[in-house]
Parts: C-alpha cells; structure tokens; sequence
C-alpha cells in the first residue's frame, strides 16, 4: 500500500467531555484503503502557517480510523493525501449545539463512519505577466489553501463570470471548508517557464489557491475552481519600487544614521 496521508481537521467547541469521530477512507473505484494515516490537525484558513498536526491514526483493513478528542475544538474537516490524489470531507456543523456533532447510529449509538473519498488529481496551469502584460519567467506558484468550492459559490452568488459545465456536486457534498496546505505534506509549487506560464501536473481536484512570489516584485495569488483546468485569472505582479538618495544637514553634510520614510 502507498504511504498516505489523512489530515483530519477537528475544532469542536464544547466542554470538557471528549468526542468520537469516526471516518472510512476510500480510492477513487470505492474500495476501501487499508493502512492509510491519519493526520489530525486544526482547520486553518488564511493563516501564514499550515495546520501543526495533533495526532496521526491508520485506517484498519476496512479502511475505517476513529480519534477521539479531548478538548474544545470549533469544526471539523478531513483530508487524505495519496499517491492517487487528495479526499476532502467535513463533518456538519450543529447551530444548537453551536459545535460539530459527530453522526451517530441511533439504535447503537456508535460514531457513524463518513467517507472521505480520494478524488485523482488533476492538472491546472496559469499565467503569470507585468502590468503591462508581457510574461514574467522564474515566479514561483506556491499551493497555500485547497478546496475552493466556497469561493466558487461565492463569485456565483455575485454574478461573476465563472465556468458553468463543473459538476461540483460531490465536491459540495464533501464540504465547503477552504483550509491550508498541510506543513506535515510536501509543498506543492510550480515555476514560470520564458513564456510565464506554470502547470501543476498534480493538483487537488477540489481546487487551489497560490501564493505567487518572484524576487523584485510584488507578491500576488492565483485561484483555480474545483475541477477546472487553468486559474481564474492571469497573475499581475508589479515591480518593487526603489528608492535611493544622500541624506545632508543645511550645511551639505552627510547624516549617518537616521531613518527614513516613505509616503
């Protein structure tokens, strides 16, 4: 079996009693993925720092884990890294109980399992320009976030121009929760070739969103939708403006040591 990796991202608000969790993980035909671990971390969304993992757990030979948590935590979501592509699945969020709940079985009540189903990767590419539009080489694309199916919703409900032919609806039913690249996994980046494009031969079919950085400019980002193919938009950087200069007295005399600001 191929090393694996599950980030399973609990935040249940509640008091001191510890909760159960319990998932299934399974490939892309349905079968279930024995010996997979599982890697608990808190959800984060737009935080500089991937999620620290709390605890790692392997899924039987039925591909099922359980993890009990101890403490106050807010949500839950779960994510699975694999040679075969990445599972996203988030548990429903109670309003009465102001908590994620996990489903139970009523006649034993046992955590009922939810599966977290491996989606294959896809590949996605972009375009990094100036402002000018003319194509930048050597900008890295970073992955910072995955699952973008949030935002997708989001600039539908403005009515801004997106893709209408995605099927997203297991994407939808596998959770909304956009969270950040996993420090526990191995970064996920691209560099532009001359003609300022990157391609990311291996990405999360949930969609992606890109720091992009190339020394002497400013930063910029890059979003991909679930199931697409190329970023919304190209990425404009703008080159770092410098500035530099003699500082003197009244009397033309140089002045060491002052700090300078500017507006």
């Amino acid at each position: 079996m191929r090393a694996s990796w599950l980030v399973v991202v609990l935040l249940v608000a509640g008091a001191g009693w510890g909760l159960e969790f319990a998932g299934q993980v399974v490939g892309p035909d349905g079968a279930p993925r024995a010996g997979v671990e599982v890697l608990l971390a808190p959800w984060v969304q737009g935080e500089a720092e991937p999620a620290a993992p709390l605890a790692a757990v392997t899924t039987d030979a039925a591909g099922r884990f359980v993890y009990a948590h101890p403490g106050p935590l807010r949500s839950l979501v779960a994510m699975v890294r694999s040679d075969e592509g990445l599972g996203f699945r988030g548990w429903p969020y109670t309003p009465l109980a102001g908590e994620v709940r996990p489903p139970v079985d009523e006649a034993t009540g046992d955590p009922r399992p939810v599966t977290v189903r491996l989606r294959p990767w896809v590949s996605v590419g972009g375009l990094v320009t100036d402002s000018a539009g003319q194509p930048l080489a050597g900008a890295t694309v970073t992955v910072a976030e995955f699952n973008t199916v949030q935002q997708y919703a989001g600039a539908a409900g403005r009515g801004l121009p997106v893709p209408d032919d995605l099927d997203l609806e297991p994407l939808v039913a596998d959770g909304f929760e956009r969270t950040a690249w996993p420090a526990a996994w191995p970064a996920l980046s691209a560099t532009t070739g001359a003609d300022g494009r990157w391609q990311l031969p291996r990405s999360p079919a949930q969609g992606i969103a890109c720091r992009v950085t190339l020394p002497g400019w400013t930063s910029g980002s890059a979003t991909v939708w679930p199931l697409a193919s190329e970023a919304t938009a190209p990425t404009q950087l703008e080159r770092v403006a410098g500035l530099r200069g003699r500082l003197v007295d009244a009397a033309g005399q140089p002045l060491a040591g002052h700090r300078l600001g500017v507006g």
